[in-house]
Order: structure tokens, then C-alpha cells, then sequence
């Protein structure tokens, strides 16, 4: 029903330093044996803390793209463990994949974010991809995780790259929802965009823009700071949470349409959202006040900025108008614009947010 507007969110949502190790304590209300799908990089860690606090669970790691056969790998490892329920561990393809496995499995899900770097932990939706790593669909699940948990501790260790990356992410909820509840646009959860999500996306924004610099500073040099928990409930909750209310536009479609080109494979999600948001506010004719204030604070976070930056190595409008078209897709998010966007208009806005981001890379600071 497509009238009703809707929030949804998970059922619990648990921050804090050091919690890591007393996950069991969060989540007895599920069970007592998980089924764990932990990054390669926590993989160790989560097998010498977790194989102690849960017993006789079974820790698999994951492959690394959320492919249908990597979900039916854990799917059939899930029934093979007889465990009570999923935990995922990891970055954001790692918690799209335990999701898409606990769907499919028909069992409750735990999701354990080690980056900050995308809205994934919250969200009732998987991103699938193919083997390759492109973007193949979305997965729209009946229900959000059943438990979110954020380990301060975990998350400020990151790799600062991943943080920023997901403050873009962060930042593009309010740059769509914006516009997605203005058209009364159709949310992630195929309802209308809500007025609580309109909120929560702009207070998702603010926490961002207010916060942003000193965190990341901290999360350069490890420490868990008030202001690193203050952009991690943005990036991991608010941005989720308000994405899935209000909806998505343009710049997210952007993004889908690029990754079927594979210069941008070693790009980070939130980095080529970072673009595609200028490209985004291009589309809809926003002011030079606007555009260049995000552009800077881009380059104030340390994000790729052109398309260079990101790994294009060589211009093919071929590929260009396959991107546009994509990203124009009745499968996607353009519908949501407030304007008829045609590829070509895409095909432009990216050029010129590459013009535009190349300039304030070179040290152009716009006064107004």
C-alpha cells in the first residue's frame, strides 16, 4: 500500500565502548547459539572473543561481495549449524549478507558494524550484488535487524577513510529525503516518505556538518570521543532509519548507475555518494552556495573528490550514457526528483560535479 507512510527501524539499537566482548548479554533474548558471518578482518578476533562468550557457535567468514551464491553459502551453513540465530560482523556488504541469509533463512538477525562507513546496520534492505561486484538489486526485507550494536571502540579504530566515507553516506539521506518528501516520494520501504523521516534524515545531516571534523579527527588517532558517538549514531542509525522513511533520489542512483563500471571497484561506498551528490544537487538546480559548501566540506573530510580520484583512468562516453541510463532506470530512485530527469541531464550533471570538484580539489574556495 503504497498511500501509507511508514517509519521502521530495528527493534533495539545498543552504543557504547568495549561491548563488543558482552555481545551475549544483548542478545539472549534471541538464543544461545549464533551462526556468525564475520569480515576477514575481524574473523580472528571474533572466533578468540566470541567463541568463548557463545558456545558451540559456528564462525564463517565472509567472502567479500553480497552475491546470491554467497548468500545461499551461509544459508545452508545457518541450517547445517542448527544455531538459534545470525550475527553479522563487518562492514556493509558483511551486515547486507547476514540480513539477506537471516531473510532467506527465516531466522532473527544481529547486526555488528566494525565501520561507520555506510547506513547498512540499520536498514531493512540488502544490497546484492553480482561476483564481480556490481550492483545487481535491492532486497527489500519484511523486517529491520532485530538488534543494532555499535562498539565505539571498534568503530574509532577504523580506518579514518571508511569513517569519512560513511558521513557522505550520512549527508546524501537529508540531500534526497529532502526532496523525496517534498514529491511525496516512495520510501525504501515502498511506502511514502514520513515526516519523522524528514527529521530524522536532517538531524542525521546536522550531526554530520556540526560534528564531523572533530570526530574524524579523533578516529585518526583512535579515540572514542563524544563527538565520534554523536556521528556514529548519525551514520549508523539516524542515516538508516531516515533513509528508509523518507526515501531516495538521485544521488544513490547515481551511485548504482557508476558501479557497473569497474574503474570505481576500489572506491568506497559513501565516496562515490560524495560525488554523486554533487551531481545531484546540479540536477536540481541548486544555488553556487550550496554546491560549493558541500564540495569543501567533502574535501575538509578527505573524501575522493573527482572522478580521477575515484579511479577513472580514462573517459568513454559509451559507458558514460550506460551509466545515465541506469541510473534513469524505472527499477531506481530517480522517480523520486521533484523535476523529469533524462539520462542525458545525468550525463551532464556528472560531468560538470567532475568540473566542479576538480576545481575546489585545485583550491578554489567559493565567497558568495
Amino acid at each position: 500500500m503504497k498511500e501509507v507512510r511508514s517509519v521502521t527501524a530495528p527493534m533495539k539499537f545498543f552504543i557504547n565502548k568495549n561491548i563488543f566482548s558482552k555481545l551475549p548479554e544483548h542478545t539472549k533474548s534471541l538464543g544461545e547459539k549464533p551462526y556468525i558471518i564475520a569480515d576477514p578482518f575481524i574473523y580472528e578476533r571474533a572466533v578468540d572473543e566470541l567463541g568463548q562468550a557463545y558456545r558451540d557457535s559456528k564462525i564463517a567468514e565472509f567472502g567479500g561481495e553480497n552475491s546470491s551464491q554467497e548468500i545461499d553459502k551461509h544459508k545452508s551453513g545457518f541450517e547445517t549449524s542448527q544455531a538459534d540465530f545470525i550475527i553479522g560482523i563487518g562492514g556493509g556488504k558483511t551486515l547486507d549478507n547476514a540480513k539477506a541469509t537471516a531473510y532467506y533463512a527465516d531466522t532473527r538477525v544481529v547486526i555488528v558494524p566494525t565501520l561507520a562507513s555506510t547506513d547498512a546496520p540499520a536498514t531493512s534492505l540488502s544490497v546484492i550484488y553480482t561476483e564481480e561486484g556490481e550492483f545487481d538489486h535491492y532486497l527489500f526485507l519484511p523486517n529491520n535487524p532485530d538488534i543494532v550494536i555499535a562498539d565505539l571502540n571498534i568503530l574509532a579504530a577504523a580506518p579514518a577513510r571508511a569513517f569519512a566515507s560513511g558521513m557522505a553516506d550520512a549527508m546524501a539521506t537529508w540531500i534526497e529525503g529532502r526532496t523525496s518528501f517534498l514529491t511525496d516520494g516512495v520510501n525504501l520501504s515502498e511506502h511514502r516518505a514520513s515526516f519523522s523521516g524528514y527529521g530524522i534524515a536532517k538531524m542525521s545531516y546536522d550531526t554530520v556538518r556540526e560534528y564531523g571534523i572533530q570526530a574524524l579527527e579523533a578516529v585518526k588517532n583512535n579515540l572514542a570521543t563524544s563527538a565520534v558517538g554523536k556521528v556514529v549514531e548519525a551514520t549508523v542509525w539516524m542515516s538508516g532509519v531516515g533513509a528508509e522513511a523518507v526515501g531516495l533520489t538521485a544521488t544513490h542512483a547515481i551511485h548504482n548507475g557508476m558501479t557497473q563500471l569497474s574503474y570505481f571497484n576500489r572506491a568506497q561506498h559513501g565516496e562515490i555518494v560524495g560525488f554523486a551528490m554533487i551531481a545531484n544537487l546540479i540536477l536540481e538546480g541548486a544555488t553556487d552556495a550550496e554546491i560549493y559548501d558541500l564540495a569543501q566540506f567533502n574535501k575538509q573530510i578527505g573524501l575522493l573528490l573527482t572522478l580521477e580520484d575515484l579511479g577513472l583512468t580514462e573517459w568513454k562516453e559509451d559507458e558514460w550514457r550506460m551509466v545515465a541510463e541506469a541510473a534513469c532506470s524505472k527499477e531506481d530512485t530517480m522517480s523520486n526528483m521533484s523535476i523529469l530527469v533524462e539520462p542525458d541531464d545525468v550525463y551532464q550533471a556528472i560531468q560538470q560535479a567532475d568540473h566542479i570538484m576538480q576545481s575546489v580539489k585545485d583550491g578554489y574556495v567559493y565567497k558568495g
